[in-house]
């Protein structure tokens, strides 16, 4: 390619960006602690956007949190005749896991359950693992995938209702579980004894959902509402989109299914829920700390420790442990990510949902990250950042050095050189 197409790609791609930049829905845009010079970095959304627009993205929305406050959320992205907002609803995934453990250590703290003991208390059913039928399993064990229970090619295919032959929730549990049911098989399981070590199982936490509702004689979704949604007037986290008709629904990006149109799963527990960021960032608040949010208590300080805390194999129940801990969830035509970690003191945390699969979720979640670690999150309302290295190592322009200090043009320059740096780092060449 020459470089005068070079240059004119790079040209569009940019006057296309700014195009958009004026149409981001950007939340809590607003001074930092009441301080006017202090503002978030605008080149973080710029570069989000750039990337969304050159990778035919459909929609991304962000919030962060800082603290017990939310301090920014940010969405793009067309869905039908409107943008999308902090308010617009994704399906979530597999951060459906961590409301399930939410949910469980609730009413564990209520006395429905106790999650220390064996399963077979709370079942209609007797649950035996083969390998190790004298062992018991707990719904401990359930929730930090330490159970046993291996995830076979068939469950997906229930999961993601492909093959209207299959049994659907809460139908199959026992037909799975249960000695000469249609879907029981010894392959069910691992061979690792209960408890022994983690292997992620999505199937693991369908049987605790399941457990839920036998124990409150209530649906999985009512029991969520009232403890969780409703004391915190919260609204979008949903197993059924039609629920959701007072905001946006976001329908899945392109996808190997070729799903086209938003779609419900009747699986409890493990992938089913739609939720907004503003929704999943409240969530997230009352995690980072000790369970409470406007003076809201949702969870004993000792019972968020427990999700926390690794359990086995870097997982606590229905998280992710590590430096960064949290739940990341994908499913056809959606991604998320809910994710918080300590830097200087300071707790922060961040949700990402996107109806894309082009690796926009992660590039958001890797700007983020790392504007948090170098401490350019929040920056002077004048910032404009530092000089642009490319992954070849050669340095490029400094905008804010002597000659371009006038703020539209720094900005415009700014852009223009992004969208170029852009074009290196992440367009896959042909």
């Amino acid at each position: 390619m020459s470089n005068f197409n070079k240059i004119g790609n790079c040209s569009l791609l940019i006057l296309v960006s700014m195009l958009f930049l004026s149409s981001i829905n950007v939340t809590s845009v607003k001074a930092i602690n009441n301080d006017e010079d202090l503002v978030i970095n605008p080149y973080l959304v710029a570069e989000m956007e750039a990337f969304r627009v050159q990778n035919n993205a459909d929609s991304f929305s962000l919030s962060v949190v800082k603290g017990n406050e939310s301090i920014w959320s940010v969405a793009n992205g067309q869905i039908g005749s409107v943008n999308a907002t902090p308010e617009t609803a994704y399906r979530i995934g597999s951060i459906t896991k961590t409301i399930t453990a939410i949910t469980i250590l609730r009413l564990a703290e209520q006395g429905f359950l106790d999650i220390n003991a064996d399963i077979n208390d709370y079942l209609d059913f007797e649950y035996i693992n083969p390998d190790f039928p004298s062992t018991p399993t707990t719904l401990k064990m359930l929730l930090s995938h330490s159970a046993g229970i291996a995830d076979r090619d068939l469950i997906f295919g229930i999961f993601r209702h492909t093959d209207e032959s299959f049994l659907f929730y809460p139908d199959y549990i026992s037909e799975f579980f249960t000695s000469g049911g249609i879907y029981y098989s010894t392959s069910n399981w691992n061979g690792r004894a209960p408890g022994e070590s983690g292997d992620y199982c999505n199937i693991a936490f369908v049987l605790a959902g399941y457990i839920v509702e036998q124990v409150t004689n209530k649906s999985m979704q009512t029991v969520i509402d009232e403890l969780i949604s409703h004391p915190l007037n919260i609204s979008s986290i949903v197993h059924n989109y039609t629920d959701l008709s007072n905001r946006t629904v976001a329908p899945p990006g392109s996808n190997s299914l070729s799903l086209t149109s938003p779609y419900n799963l009747s699986e409890v527990g493990t992938g089913a829920l739609w939720a907004s960021t503003s929704d999943l960032s409240i969530l997230l608040s009352i995690l980072m700390n000790g369970g409470v949010f406007n003076g809201v208590r949702i969870l004993q300080e000792d019972s968020v420790n427990l999700l926390l805390s690794t359990v086995s194999g870097g997982y606590g129940l229905g998280w992710n442990t590590g430096l960064w801990q949290g739940k990341n969830g994908g499913i056809p035509g959606y991604t998320g990510h809910l994710y918080t970690r300590e830097v200087a003191g300071v707790r922060w945390g961040y949700v990402i949902l996107s109806n894309s699969e082009t690796g926009l979720d992660f590039f958001i979640q890797s700007k983020v990250r790392s504007s948090i670690l170098e401490g350019n999150l929040i920056v002077p309302s004048d910032y404009v950042p530092p000089i642009i290295t490319t992954t070849t190592g050669s340095t490029t322009l400094n905008t804010s050095s002597e000659g371009t200090n006038h703020p539209l043009l720094s900005s415009f320059f700014s852009l223009i050189f992004l969208s170029y740096i852009m074009k290196k780092r992440y367009t896959v060449k042909r």
